[in-house]
Formats: structure tokens, C-alpha cells, sequence
């Protein structure tokens, strides 16, 4: 869901500031955007099935997206795409024994 927004997000940023860019770099810049939005989409794509290191790869190319006068917001999905990469967070979710997230949650006495 938030590589969804990071997408839409850096879509309205640099569609805004397109307007000032020199004709020459129009095509590098009109490039980037649509790189970085469909890597951004597809991350979030990649995070519904499941794939989270190669959501990470996306993030991390997301980037490209000119974010102008913003540019620090870049580091949020660049963050975020190198934790990720490291399959660090991935472990987390799975738990030690690489339970899938199909099985089911025991809470107590109860399953879930």
C-alpha cells in the first residue's frame, strides 16, 4: 500500500515541476518519472505476492522519480528498498522457522 502512495505521491511532485524543465531534458526526466512510478507500483505489487526482496530492488530504483523541491523524500522508499533487500524484515514477518503466513495464529487456547 505505501509503494502505492510513494507512486502517486512522486507522480504529482514531478508532474509539477515538469513545466520548468528545459526542452532538452524533457525526455531524460518524462523517463525517470515513468521508471520510477511503474518500479514504485510494481513494488507494490511484489509486496502482495509475497516477493519483498524484489520489492525492495524496485523501491530502491523507484528513486529515480525527480521529486524537485523534495528531494529528501527519496530516502523514505530508498530506506525502505535496502531493509527489504537485506531479507532482514523478512525474517521477522516469517519467524524463526520460516512459518508461512497462511498457517494458522495460535492465540492461547484459541487458533486463528
Amino acid at each position: 500500500m505505501a509503494c502505492g502512495v510513494w507512486g502517486v505521491v512522486g507522480l504529482l511532485i514531478a508532474s509539477a515541476g515538469f513545466g520548468t524543465v528545459n526542452d532538452d531534458a524533457r525526455l531524460l526526466v518524462l523517463g525517470a518519472t515513468t521508471v520510477g512510478v511503474g518500479a514504485a507500483f510494481l513494488a507494490a505489487r511484489l509486496i502482495l505476492r509475497d516477493h519483498p526482496r524484489w520489492a525492495g530492488l524496485c523501491l530502491v530504483v523507484s528513486i529515480v522519480i525527480p521529486t524537485w523541491y523534495a528531494a529528501a523524500l527519496n530516502v523514505v522508499p530508498l530506506v525502505a528498498g535496502l531493509v527489504l533487500l537485506s531479507g532482514r524484515l523478512t525474517s521477522w514477518i516469517r519467524g524463526p522457522m520460516g512459518s508461512n503466513k497462511s498457517d494458522p495464529i495460535e492465540v492461547g487456547s484459541l487458533s486463528v
